[in-house]
């Protein structure tokens, strides 16, 4: 069951102020009192207190947002966590739940000064905010251009598009891995002479390319028929012809059968290169997405601490300006 814990205010005297709200309560609600030893704090003349507690509900909601913006990438980079089940570093207790954290509150000198004046104060949140989100913006920043390189180097969704025009040296390299096609470097040739393309064949032609490819162009090397691949009712296959005919089978080809063709000279060191690249792209961007997941944990324990701090200190301004000086 999820608990709220509130931070309450009230005029005391020899303990009434904590008597009164359990009297006005339900038995099942936990009263505690917050021991901060308040002639520590400096808060200075009455227009100091209005001009800190204004500002200091404005950084309340800085910091909310904050925490916000923080749950939110959290959900982004790492759905399954949880960030309210990890715990928070306590001063006296070490690491403990939000929950008891607060129902243990001990004011932390260590982060947060109480002899500093007011002003001083809030200007110590105040850059600590600053810091802590700068640091986050940088993280986040860093794995969103590693994702959006990633999403670069993969290409783009595979469609009969994406076939029909996609880079031919990738493709090949793809189906060598695979074990479709072997030894690319003697199926594919590029000199003086002659010269591989790639063409993609309707399906329901195919029998009608293979009978008479070889006879629409006396450029065309017979028996150089060979299949690479098959996708969306499309043959993508190699067929060799001399170099000075090439726009001759082009035209050909394109009038018989309506074919696609392409020229093609085979360069795997380019492709096994790419993948080389797209591997440390993808190296890096791992290393990334830890970085900001911990910053994320980090920033988010940091900013709940934060949060405790700012209310109490908040509710603090706020009764010394209702009831008068830290005694009462």
């Amino acid at each position: 069951m999820s608990k709220s814990v509130a931070i309450i205010g009230a005029r005391n005297k020899e303990g009434s102020g904590q008597r009164y709200l359990r009297s006005k309560l339900t038995s099942n609600i936990r009263v505690v009192d917050v021991n901060l030893e308040h002639q520590v704090f400096k808060f200075g003349s009455l227009d100091l207190m209005l001009q800190g507690l204004e500002k200091i509900t404005k950084f309340e909601q800085l910091t909310e947002n904050f925490l916000k913006k923080i749950e939110k990438i959290s959900l982004e980079v790492s759905p399954q966590t949880n960030l309210y089940t990890h715990y928070v570093e306590s001063k006296d207790k070490g690491q403990i739940s939000v929950t008891k954290y607060l129902l243990n509150f001990s004011w932390d000198d260590f982060r947060y000064p109480r002899a500093p004046h007011l002003n001083d104060q809030i200007k110590n949140f105040e850059e600590r905010l600053e810091s802590m989100e700068k640091n986050f913006k940088i993280k986040y920043q860093n794995f969103q251009e590693s994702k959006q390189m990633i999403n670069q180097n993969s290409g783009l969704r595979e469609n009969i598009g994406v076939f029909l025009n996609c880079n031919l040296n990738d493709a090949i390299y793809e189906l060598t891995k695979k074990g479709k096609l072997t030894s690319p470097e003697t199926l594919f040739v590029r000199s003086h002479y002659v010269k591989s393309i790639v063409v993609y064949i309707p399906k329901a032609i195919l029998e009608k390319f293979l009978a008479s490819y070889e006879f629409e162009s006396k450029f065309v090397i017979p028996d150089s028929y060979t299949l690479l691949n098959e996708q969306y009712d499309l043959v993508m296959a190699h067929v060799s012809v001399f170099s000075r005919g090439v726009e001759d089978v082009r035209s050909s080809f394109k009038s018989t059968f309506g074919v696609t063709m392409r020229e093609f000279e085979l360069n795997l060191e380019e492709a096994r290169q790419k993948e080389t690249d797209r591997k440390s792209i993808h190296e890096q961007h791992r290393t990334l997405k830890e970085q900001l997941e911990i910053t994320t944990l980090e920033c988010y324990k940091e900013t709940i601490v934060m949060i405790c701090h700012i209310k109490i200190l908040k509710t603090l301004i706020d009764c010394q300006l209702r009831f008068g000086t830290s005694q009462n």
